[in-house]
């Protein structure tokens, strides 16, 4: 389960970064990214640090260490 969960907030962070929701990008975690790399670049190492999550998330599933 845990796998799943990672998995899919690995997802939504990439939609979101990439979908430029300004709930989103408004919050003060978002622009404490945005105050250390600028806009375009919080862009790129949210949507990094997204993927990395989901891949984290999907080689949970596939090991069977998540239940």
């Amino acid at each position: 389960m845990t796998g799943l969960i990672l998995f899919i907030a690995g997802v939504f962070t990439i939609i979101a970064t990439q979908s430029d929701w300004e709930w989103y990008w408004n919050d003060r975690r978002a622009r404490m990214w945005i105050s250390l790399f600028g806009e375009e670049g919080a862009k790129t190492v949210l949507t990094i640090l997204g993927g990395i999550i989901m891949i984290g998330g999907a080689i949970l599933m596939c090991s069977g260490y998540s239940k």
